[in-house]
């Protein structure tokens, strides 16, 4: 960007977010994580994965909770 370009730009306005439509989702009751995993913390980085295929069945509630309280970042 230019000097000249960059006293002639002006930032989008402030958009107000779309109101929410519908009916809220349920909340679902998520067991608690499972803490008692045996693998090392350097283990489980060498052997992380990256997968494309999908099962047709859907996750175990409590390996669900595990893996959103593991990816929350507030592990307390």
């Amino acid at each position: 960007m230019t000097e000249q370009q960059m006293l002639a730009y002006s930032p989008a306005p402030v958009m107000q977010p779309a109101s929410p439509e519908g009916e809220s989702p349920a909340i679902v009751d998520l067991p608690r994580p499972m803490l008692d995993n045996d693998v090392p913390l350097m283990t489980a980085l060498a052997t992380r994965m990256s997968s494309r295929e999908f099962a047709a069945t859907s996750l175990p509630p409590a390996t669900l909770g595990t893996m959103l309280w593991a990816a929350d970042g507030i592990n307390c």
